[in-house]
């Protein structure tokens, strides 16, 4: 006598389990193993790419930082030596810092444009600050005050340029 019960037969008080049964357990095993490892490396993937991310907005502050502490020099070392031209490149704070030309009278008569770059880590940013000339103190008699060197509502400032680069 056979009886059939699912997976389980009965022959003559003999119990076997039919081979089909193992061959669904081991595809379903195949299967979660193999969506767990997917979850797991995405889960991966993606701190290593906020690490960057973030290791990126750090270089881009820096250049920002960068670029305003060399716009800051140039006019120092205007205020020290009137006949100063700019055109000079720096390397320090962790990058590389250009000041272009001097622009006396730019945009318009009695400013002084100073224009920036600083690159940090592939992270660049221009910075172009103007200065109303009327307001600087320049020359060989020293200011008494920091509001004698420049008129700070007189400066405006304005980033120029702001590219991204991986």
């Amino acid at each position: 006598m056979v009886t059939n019960f699912g997976l389980l037969r009965m022959w003559n008080n003999t119990v076997s389990v039919s081979l089909e049964s193992g061959y669904v357990a081991l595809l379903s095993t195949i299967i979660i193993g193999a969506v767990l490892l997917l979850a797991t490396v995405e889960l991966a993937a993606s701190g290593w790419s906020t690490r960057f991310a973030v290791l990126h907005s750090e270089a881009k502050a820096q250049s920002v930082r960068l670029a305003q502490s060399c716009n800051a020099a140039a006019l120092a070392q205007l205020l020290i030596e009137p006949l100063y031209l700019g055109d000079a490149t720096s390397t320090g704070g962790g990058g590389i810092c250009h000041v272009y030309l001097l622009q006396k009278n730019y945009p318009t008569a009695g400013m002084l444009t100073i224009k920036t770059r600083a690159e940090v880590n592939s992270s660049v940013t221009e910075i172009t600050q103007q200065y109303n000339l009327h307001a600087i103190h320049q020359g060989d008699t020293p200011a008494t005050s920091i509001s004698e060197i420049f008129d700070i509502d007189s400066v405006r400032t304005e980033v120029v340029t702001w590219s991204e680069n991986y």
